[in-house]
């Protein structure tokens, strides 16, 4: 058996929920406005409802990877963006991104003059988020040189937007080093971007 009311109030909106307002009729409340809200009890409001960041905070809302399988050789004396890149979006402007990146490089010295380093960095847009210079490599005065190894790192940033952010690596290199990243064309270098709810 169907029972009607005539006090029910009808739901005019896509995931608006139909809920008692305590006066033996009902009333509708609106589907979250933040994506990852949930509904929880409060008796302060007139439905006894409401929707609200989950609690705790530190919890992964959504991730992301980016890769690169080809290598990237720095040729010029300022940062380059490598190809090595991942995009996120976060939800609400108070959430933190955790970054983690791992990838391997070459660096070659070729003469006893000039810059005898280069380094990588992690960058949000064009901001610098380590520091300059953060991952460097220095040959001090030597020739013919070769120096392999795996770089990885992790990075918590508060971008504070909700708008598409790209996170990247770059490298800078001397006037007589080379460096290149994914030397190694068999392996896989990857970023990884968390949204983390605060």
């Amino acid at each position: 058996m169907t029972k009607s009311r005539s006090n029910a109030t009808a739901p005019n909106a896509k995931g608006t929920l139909v809920v008692g307002n305590g006066t033996d009729a009902s009333t509708t409340l609106a589907v979250a406005s933040t994506a990852g809200y949930l509904l929880t009890v409060d008796s302060a409001e007139a439905t006894g409802l409401k929707w609200a960041a989950p609690a705790g905070g530190g919890k992964v809302l959504q991730v992301v990877q980016g890769t690169l399988t080809s290598n990237f050789t720095a040729t010029t004396g300022t940062a380059t963006d490598t190809g090595l890149t991942v995009s996120i979006t976060p939800s609400a402007s108070t959430s933190k991104v955790l970054v983690h990146y791992h990838f391997n490089t070459r660096s070659y010295k070729s003469a006893n003059s000039g810059t005898n380093y280069g380094y990588w960095g992690l960058v949000r847009g064009a901001t610098d988020l380590q520091g300059a210079n953060f991952g460097v490599i220095n040959f001090a005065n030597s020739t013919d040189k070769y120096f392999d190894g795996a770089q990885s790192g992790s990075y918590l940033d508060s971008p504070a937007t909700t708008s598409s952010t790209t996170y990247k690596i770059q490298m800078f290199i001397g006037d007589s080093t080379q460096m290149t990243l994914q030397s190694n064309a068999t392996g896989i270098a990857s970023i990884i971007a968390m949204e983390i709810v605060s």
